[in-house]
């Protein structure tokens, strides 16, 4: 058997964060976050709703979805069923196949035992060296068990790429389909500083229905998931080395000071330290 570390592939599994094994009842709800690493979610049962941006979809035993850094997301009990379903944290090197962010998988049996196996490998390691997991100790540091489970998951990933194709199994309900504009909107609008009620203008519905959508699908109100929208905007500009005004000009703000106000309100850094922190994690 040929391990991936004897062939080329374009990124490295370095260590993990995290792998739960959850069973929930039909109404818990995981009101989503972001981070900075990616993160597998496979249903082993049931059905969940797992939203990704501005995409809600319907997942049932045997699919997986692989959410990118960055993506916002967020799982909730779907179909009036108790779901069990598996997440898996890593840090990594390299860059991982843009496909794979791109959808939900659907798993035969043979692959989803296959990563099964992964899984409980990596979580009896967790399990079991927890203080060196929060020092962010490599996995193939800790035995041939885990080191084989490293490998085997680069495998898993790179053939799920190839081989596989990701399905757009989306909610089809229609507060879903207008959750999906009114991000679209958000999206294609983000330098305009939109009001809430310029939005539902646009959309013809009510702004108590907007905010019970991103209630629902968002986890957190319209006017905060677009200012989160826009920080990430302002960061993209920052990153490039727009001057700080040419970006208060751009996004809609009446000066310089607003922007920072507004910026570091969100982030807790100022934008030209968040400039210098972006330059000096470049290096």
């Amino acid at each position: 058997m040929r391990y991936c570390h004897e062939v080329d592939l374009p990124f490295r599994i370095k260590g993990f964060y995290s792998a739960w094994d959850h069973r929930w009842d039909k109404d818990m709800v995981f009101k989503g976050e972001s981070h900075d690493f990616w993160e597998l979610v496979a249903v082993v049962s049931g059905q969940v709703e797992a939203v990704e941006e501005d995409r809600p979809y319907i997942m049932e035993g045997g699919m997986m979805i692989c959410h990118a850094p960055g993506e916002f997301h967020r799982i909730r009990s779907a179909g009036g069923t108790s779901p069990r379903f598996l997440v898996m944290t890593f840090t990594h090197d390299g860059e991982l196949p843009r496909c794979l962010g791109e959808g939900v998988f659907s798993l035969d049996g043979s692959r989803m035992d296959e990563y099964m196996r992964i899984f409980s490998a990596i979580h009896r390691f967790i399990e079991e060296n927890n203080a060196a997991m929060r020092q962010g100790e490599a996995p193939e540091r800790a035995g041939s068990e885990v080191s084989e489970a490293l490998y085997a998951l680069q495998r898993f990933l790179m053939s799920l790429a190839i081989e596989g194709r990701p399905d757009q199994v989306l909610s089809l309900s229609g507060g879903a389909r207008e959750y999906r504009e009114l991000v679209r909107v958000m999206n294609a609008r983000v330098r305009d500083n939109i009001t809430l009620g310029e939005l539902a203008e646009h959309r013809h519905i009510s702004e108590s229905y907007i905010k019970k959508l991103f209630r629902t699908y968002a986890g957190e109100g319209p006017i905060s998931y677009y200012s989160r929208l826009r920080v990430k905007e302002i960061k993209r500009m920052l990153e490039l080395g727009a001057p700080i005004g040419e970006i208060a000009d751009c996004m809609g703000f009446s000066s310089a000071a607003y922007l920072t106000a507004f910026f570091k309100r969100n982030t807790g850094l100022c934008p030209r330290d968040y400039r210098l922190k972006s330059y000096d994690e470049s290096k």
